[in-house]
């Protein structure tokens, strides 16, 4: 039995939505929907309608929750291999998204953080 992610959800601040998924992942807004007050109190606990995005990143699909709750830090994250790892880099310092910068054996891996606080460690 193979395990295959489908989608990453996150939950995101309207302004990260295009500015960061779309501008700086190089993500595509492939559809979008209302979760409804009944089914987000049910899931998540959060009593209200969210909008939500599935946006596609080359292989990876991201569903995005619209929330501008702030987000306590933590340890979480996702982390992908893209041969485009620097270019996404370069285009989050842009947008003045936080960067950092880990060469270890002579590789680097990108760690850059939306504004919601979701962290993407990217091995390039």
């Amino acid at each position: 039995m193979n395990n295959t992610i489908l989608h990453i959800g996150l939950q995101v601040s309207e302004a990260d939505l295009i500015d960061f998924y779309v501008e700086v992942m190089g993500g595509k807004i492939e559809n979008s929907f209302l979760l409804s007050f009944v089914d987000a109190a049910l899931i998540f606990g959060l009593e209200e309608d969210i909008n939500a995005y599935f946006i596609r990143a080359e292989e990876l699909v991201f569903e995005l929750f619209v929330r501008n709750d702030a987000l306590i830090p933590s340890c979480s994250h996702v982390c992908f291999f893209s041969e485009n790892a620097h270019e996404i880099a370069a285009r989050a310092l842009e947008k003045g998204y936080p960067l950092y910068v880990r060469k270890k054996y002579e590789k680097e891996t990108y760690f850059i953080k939306d504004s919601s606080n979701n962290l993407f460690e990217i091995k390039s």
